[in-house]
């Protein structure tokens, strides 16, 4: 299961970094369009540049509780009893599966519309919140065994 974590976790650093390269390009033309004019401007670039961000930020938050590199209090963690620690692993656990459940009205809403500007259907961005959501379960689950190591850390 290690292996599997490691896998994991290399393929969503990977396409987080992916995705905030390609985001950054093009917020980068975005902005070179808008101050000159002989630069064309694409109105689909503002939209895809959202749905990029929206990606990047869920799969982050996976790969976080993987890593268990998320928000958190260190200095209450440091003190406080292994209890607490269960009781904040099993939080984000609840908050992963709150968050698939919760998401799956919205790739359902937005299953049958088209975005105008690019033609892309809106469930790929929905979508984002759903696999953000699967990914927080699966972390916390690992967490919870005791099966993935914290960012550095050797196994």
């Amino acid at each position: 299961m290690q292996r599997f974590a490691d896998v994991v976790q290399n393929i969503l650093t990977w396409v987080c970094a992916t995705l905030l390269a390609v985001l950054g390009a093009l917020v980068f033309y975005q902005v070179l369009s808008r101050y000159l004019s002989w630069i064309p401007s694409f109105l689909w670039t503002e939209e895809i540049s959202r749905g990029l961000l929206i990606w990047a930020v869920m799969l982050g938050a996976g790969l976080a509780v993987f890593e268990e590199t998320h928000f958190r209090l260190s200095v209450m963690e440091d003190v406080a009893p292994r209890a607490f620690r269960l009781i904040g692993r099993l939080g984000s656990l609840a908050g992963g599966i709150y968050l698939v459940s919760s998401s799956l009205t919205f790739v359902q809403r937005g299953a049958g519309r088209v975005s105008q500007v690019s033609g892309l259907p809106a469930y790929w961005i929905y979508s984002a919140l759903l696999v953000g959501g699967v990914l927080i379960v699966i972390g916390a689950l690992l967490r919870l065994a005791g099966i993935t190591n914290q960012a550095g850390e050797e196994a």
